[in-house]
């Protein structure tokens, strides 16, 4: 398989290079660059206003960008019309046409490209069979489900055989336990058709769900692109650890000792981290399922150990969340409803909290950001 940064030229992969785009004195993306390997499912993810649609929106051709390049099978397409570019849009609310059937819906990119009717009715017969609405040929998508014009709208995307896949959020307008089945049918028919696919959401869970990699987007800048475990695990930045999972964010003051890097909370906590990048005033990062609570009684078992009381207990169903105040900084514990059954949670109660310095993250303190759990208690 190929790396990240080579894509091959069969038309199978995408490469975007530094492109930018300006509504008048706005800079919607600011010189984005990245890859997307043959049949690879990449999601660009990042709040509202960031610039992953109006990438998306470039991809596909409706929008032109002012500056850098798209590459498609070795050729730069970012000046192509559309019907050019031989890529497929899903748009977040379908666009289906209610004049026509769902077959004339997904016949109609066929018919455009002059496809003969005999093949179309084959490719139309396929397209329905792969996203599981054979025999809804002759309905009018109106009469159709959310879920189920959702799978017209990709079926039509689908049919031609495009080169590279475009969903705009196209989960958005579904409830929750209907878009989690989508998501699984999304990954099942992009994985079946080895399609080179790019996946737009603001839905954190949602793109961990079904992508091979991420792209975080910040102010039309990508802040980190990898695999959601490696986004999870290691974030680059303040706003990636934020943004991906619950997250305890502290603010520290980090110092290099012969026993490893020490971080100092606003308390005068000192908390001990497998390594440090930076030095001096710094962000603290520590996931809630990382931290073991047991009673206040129990032995110090790991490298930074507190004794915290409990202000708050919330059940989750498969977890319960638990938030703790460590001497006037409040963290955020998450634990399984097992391990409840051998720790007596109440709020006002004393608790031992016990992490290993390996999962102590230290990150550069960026400004701006909103605050978030685990700040210290005013």
């Amino acid at each position: 398989m190929p790396s990240a940064d080579n894509v091959s030229a069969d038309g199978a992969g995408l490469e975007v290079k530094a492109v930018v785009k300006r509504f008048g004195p706005f800079t919607a993306v600011d010189g984005v660059s990245f890859s997307v390997r043959r049949g690879e499912l990449v999601s660009l993810l990042g709040p509202s206003g960031c610039g992953k649609t109006t990438i998306l929106r470039m991809l596909g051709g409706l929008e032109y960008p002012d500056g850098g390049a798209i590459i498609l099978g070795g050729n730069s397409i970012e000046h192509l019309p559309p019907y050019r570019r031989n890529i497929g849009f899903v748009f977040q609310r379908y666009a289906l046409f209610p004049h026509m059937t769902v077959a004339g819906n997904i016949a109609y990119p066929l018919a455009k490209r002059g496809v003969a009717r005999n093949e179309r009715l084959e490719r139309v017969d396929r397209a329905l069979d792969l996203v599981g609405l054979s025999g809804f040929a002759d309905r009018n998508p109106t009469t159709l489900s959310g879920g189920q014009q959702q799978r017209v709208a990709l079926a039509r995307a689908i049919v031609f055989e495009p080169q590279v896949l475009l969903l705009d959020e196209p989960l958005g307008a579904l409830d929750k336990q209907l878009r989690d089945r989508m998501q699984f049918e999304v990954r099942r028919i992009q994985r079946t058709l080895g399609i080179t696919t790019i996946f737009v959401t603001h839905d954190q869970i949602e793109a961990m769900a079904i992508s091979d990699r991420i792209a975080i987007m910040k102010q039309g800048r990508i802040e980190q692109f990898g695999t959601a475990s490696e986004l999870y695990a290691r974030p680059a930045t303040e706003f990636v650890a934020s943004f991906i999972g619950e997250s305890n964010l502290l603010n520290c003051d980090v110092s290099n000792t012969a026993e490893g890097p020490i971080a100092k909370l606003a308390n005068g906590f000192a908390v001990r981290a497998a390594s440090a990048e930076v030095s001096g005033p710094a962000r603290l990062l520590l996931r809630p399922e990382c931290v073991e609570i047991s009673s206040s009684a129990a032995d110090v078992s790991n490298d930074n150990s507190a004794q915290a009381r409990v202000e708050e207990v919330v059940y989750l169903g498969e977890s319960t969340r638990v938030v703790v105040n460590l001497s006037g900084v409040r963290l955020m514990v998450r634990v399984t409803n097992n391990h409840l059954q051998r720790v007596d949670l109440r709020p006002g109660g004393d608790v031992r909290l016990n992490w290993r310095a390996s999962d102590t993250l230290i990150l550069p303190r960026e400004s701006g950001l909103a605050a978030q759990p685990g700040e210290a208690v005013t």
